[in-house]
């Protein structure tokens, strides 16, 4: 064998090893979609063919698009109000009253007292006209769920400066500045309150960071969806990663760990496509 057929050999092989790494790449790319596929089709046996508790209640005709906009239709009654009284079970001889779940319950809530007075130059006896009147008891009429939104407030930070009168015409004079504590982000307006509030709704209640954008913009202040990102980035490298090592070695000690297989898309993750499917 000469050297050019060698050469050619040597080409031949790269081309092939290079195709079976692309074939490898699209295969794991069609396992993914298989994975997602039979999940969905999992779900809509389980809406169709399951149980009728496990059916959804409206079908859209368009099946991967769910309502959004008559869940109170759904989940909702006319027949039962929502302060209906508890009603009661007999059994034997033992009353029993059920508990209304669909009562609210405001126990251990700040309350205010509201009284319903009559005006003093009105209360007179609707008999006699008498004027002569004592109070004698109070009604309670009803508890009402009264929403006060959010508030923001602007903290203005200020250092005092000071210096020495006594060395002041010396060549170094003395200056003394306040001490201020650290930002929790530096340059940046970003507090513990703020945070926690932007983690909260993207991670606890799924909303993304342009329809926090919006809520920002709502409340006249303008917080882009870059800045977010840029805030959740600074939280995870400055105080949330050195717990990353404590949570996994209490997690170690367990004796059963459980795994939440829910699938995301996590984009620029080191050594893996876009395409790759992470688990929660």
């Amino acid at each position: 064998m000469n050297n050019g057929e060698r050469e050619a050999y040597e080409k031949e092989i790269e081309y092939l090893k290079k195709l079976v790494a692309q074939q490898e790449i699209k295969l794991s790319e069609n396992e993914n979609s298989i994975a997602m596929l039979s999940e969905q089709l999992a779900g809509l046996r389980r809406r169709f063919f399951g149980p009728r508790s496990e059916r959804t209640k409206t079908v859209l005709p368009d099946s991967a698009q769910m309502s959004l906009f008559n869940e109170a239709e759904l989940e909702g009654t006319e027949a039962i109000p929502e302060e209906k009284p508890a009603d009661s079970s007999h059994v034997k001889a033992l009353s029993r009253k059920k508990k209304d779940s669909r009562k609210l319950d405001l126990t251990g809530m700040e309350t205010e007292t509201v009284v319903h007075d009559i005006p003093e130059g009105h209360l007179s006896c609707p008999e006699c006209g008498s004027r002569d009147m004592v109070c004698i008891g109070e009604n309670l009429v009803r508890y009402e769920l009264h929403v006060v939104p959010a508030s923001y407030t602007v903290k203005k930070h200020v250092q005092k400066v000071y210096k020495c009168l006594s060395c002041s015409d010396d060549e170094h004079t003395a200056i003394i500045k306040a001490p201020v504590p650290n930002a929790l982000v530096s340059h940046s307006p970003v507090t513990a309150s703020s945070m926690t509030m932007t983690l909260l709704n993207k991670f606890q209640f799924a909303l993304p960071f342009n329809r926090q954008e919006k809520l920002w913009k709502m409340m006249g202040i303008a917080v882009s969806k870059a800045t977010m990102a840029n805030w959740i980035l600074y939280a995870y490298r400055d105080w949330l990663k050195p717990l990353l090592g404590l949570m996994k070695e209490q997690l170690l000690e367990e004796t059963v760990i459980h795994a939440d297989e829910t699938r995301v898309q996590v984009m620029k993750e080191k050594g893996r496509r876009n395409t790759s499917l992470s688990y929660m």
